[in-house]
This record gives structure tokens, C-alpha cells and sequence, in this order.
């Protein structure tokens, strides 16, 4: 470096010190009046080696990305490029490779693997909905669209298999990764809103996307959506084998699904019926016990009065015995 770029920086570096000292005593007297300064010259002073030197800095570079920053960040190895730091192009391709290697794996039966690809190709290729419709141009959004939509939809049919399992973050677990699958087909089919839709969207894609998101859906119990996706894919391709192996595959889980829950309520109706037996036999019971104590009081009051009886009729007799003079004689104890 020449003398005058050595002054230059070290001019720069000068101004930028006399900024950050002034930013201090600024931030001090604003601290005392309970003012939250400006931050810039102590953040650029952190983007500045001991030597003199620039140094990158996220925070400085992206800091809306500094905040919150994509789970799948996870998926890279050491030495791979964060999507941040790449060109619109390098994005793309990168997704598109990540596309085919997923497709690969997936013809492998290796469906775990595949949707590690697949979503590690999403990371790249999708771009937030104001760097989508604002920043890219319309052959950049139609690169997007061929590469995002069969890694979503791909990503999808992994998800739903039998044999995948969860191999790393940020990839759904067994109970959540249906809802996953079908948030994807969503995605996609938003691109076919009748409204506003997306060029460069194919009609296959529409009935795929409609048919994986019910696949999704009855996998996850919810019968009614997955009955309105294979409607919709019907009217768009009523030929389609396997849209119509699906219906089928419906109807069979919702009479499976109407004879579980026949059998769940038979349980519980057969349930209440015993509880109401054993409470009325015990309130039975309870009755016969009582009634049993009733009984008894009765018969002590029929012994009571028996006894009275008993007494009335000695006196009478012993009255008949004295006569009626004698009877007044012991009435007042005279004899």
C-alpha cells in the first residue's frame, strides 16, 4: 500500500475513534437524563481488528437477519455458505442440487435422508414474500418457482412416508410432521390463487399439490380438508388414478374411523349402564335398611303398647276382685 492510502486509512480510523469517544460522552450525559443514545460509532469500532483492519460483521452486514436467523442454519457443515451471503443465482442452484440429490436418495427408499436434502434445498431456494415480489425480477421469480415447488412438494411426500423418521433439526417429529407436509402443499397452492397467480405455475402441480395435501390430512385424522382437497383435484383432473385410489382410500378410513367411534361410545354407554345399576342396587340397599330400622321402632312401640295392655287388664282384674270398694280403698291407700 502506498504512503497516501496508509494516510488515508489511518485518517479514517482517526475520525472514526474522535466519533466513537464523542458517541460516549454523548451516550453518558443522555444515560444521566434517562435518554437511550444512538449507537454507531462504538458498532463500527467492533467491526475493526486490533490492527487496523476491517473484519466482516453480521450484525452491521444483515441485522435484521442478527435477530432471527432460519432453524435450518442447522443443516449446514462447516465451510458451506450461508444463504445470506450468496448471490441470488448461487441460491437457486444450490436448491436445485439439493433437489436432485434428494431425488436420488428418495429413489434409494431413503426418504429420512431425501427430506434432509429437501429442506436444506428450501433454506436456499425460498426467499421472504418482499424479496420475492419486490426484489427479483420476473425471469429470477420463475427460477424460484421451478426449483421451490417440487422441493416442497417433494419434501411433502417424504414426510408422509411410513419409514421416515426424524433424523436432525429442524425436521418435524412422527406426531407433527403431517401438519408440516400439508403447510407445504399450502405454499404451493397459493401460487394457483385464481386472483393473483404466479407465473410459470404447471396444472400438475396444482392437482399434485392438492392430492399430497390430502395424503397429509387423512394421515393426520382430519378427514373433512382431505375430503375437499380430492374434490378440488377431481374437477381439475377427474381422470386421475391416483387422486381416485385415494377417494377409496377415504372412505374406507372414515367407515374404519365411524366403527372406532361406535365402539368407543358402546364402551362408554356399556360404562354408565353398569355405574347405574350398582348405584341403584346400593341405594336399594340403602333402602332396605332403612325400612329395616322402620320395622323394628313399629315393633317396639306394638310391645310397648301390649305391655300397657297387659297392665290395664291385671288392674281391671284385680279391680273385679276388691270390688268397687275395695278398689277406691287402694286408689287412695287407705287399706
Amino acid at each position: 500500500m502506498s504512503d497516501s492510502g496508509e494516510s488515508d486509512v489511518e485518517k479514517v480510523m482517526e475520525d472514526i475513534k474522535q466519533l466513537a469517544a464523542a458517541e460516549a460522552a454523548e451516550k453518558a450525559a443522555q444515560e444521566e437524563k434517562g435518554v437511550a443514545p444512538f449507537k454507531g460509532g462504538e458498532e463500527l469500532m467492533k467491526g475493526i481488528a486490533s490492527d487496523g483492519e476491517p473484519v466482516p460483521h453480521d450484525d452491521l452486514i444483515h441485522p435484521e437477519e442478527a435477530k432471527a436467523k432460519d432453524p435450518a442454519e442447522c443443516l449446514l457443515e462447516e465451510g458451506e455458505w450461508k444463504k445470506n451471503d450468496m448471490f441470488f443465482e448461487y441460491r437457486v442452484k444450490e436448491g436445485e442440487a439439493l433437489r436432485l440429490a434428494g431425488n436420488e436418495l428418495f429413489k434409494a427408499g431413503k426418504f429420512s435422508e431425501a427430506a434432509v436434502k429437501y429442506r436444506k434445498g428450501l433454506y436456499y431456494a425460498v426467499f421472504d414474500e418482499s424479496q420475492f415480489n419486490f426484489e427479483l425480477q420476473d425471469e429470477h421469480r420463475l427460477s424460484v418457482v421451478k426449483t421451490v415447488t417440487p422441493l416442497r412438494l417433494n419434501y411433502a411426500l417424504c414426510l408422509c412416508k411410513d419409514d421416515y423418521k426424524p433424523l436432525c433439526p429442524p425436521l418435524p417429529d412422527l406426531e407433527s410432521r403431517f401438519k408440516e407436509a400439508a403447510e407445504n402443499c399450502t405454499e404451493v397452492l397459493n401460487w394457483f390463487d385464481p386472483k393473483e397467480p404466479q407465473e410459470g405455475m404447471q396444472p400438475a402441480d396444482h392437482v399434485k399439490a392438492l392430492y399430497r395435501r390430502a395424503t397429509a390430512r387423512m394421515k393426520d385424522q382430519d378427514f373433512d380438508r382431505a375430503r375437499g382437497d380430492l374434490k378440488q383435484a377431481l374437477r381439475l383432473e377427474p381422470g386421475n388414478k391416483e387422486v381416485r385410489a385415494a377417494v377409496a382410500t377415504l372412505k374406507t378410513l372414515e367407515q374404519g374411523d365411524i366403527a372406532r367411534q361406535k365402539a368407543l361410545w358402546s364402551s362408554v354407554v356399556d360404562k354408565v349402564d353398569q355405574l347405574n345399576k350398582e348405584e341403584q342396587a346400593a341405594e336399594e340397599a340403602a333402602a332396605a335398611a332403612a325400612g329395616e330400622e322402620r320395622e323394628e321402632t313399629a315393633e317396639e312401640k306394638k310391645d310397648k303398647i301390649r305391655g300397657m295392655l297387659e297392665e290395664l287388664e291385671k288392674q281391671d282384674e284385680e279391680a273385679r276382685q276388691l270390688g268397687w270398694w275395695g278398689g277406691i280403698k287402694k286408689m287412695f291407700g287407705w287399706g
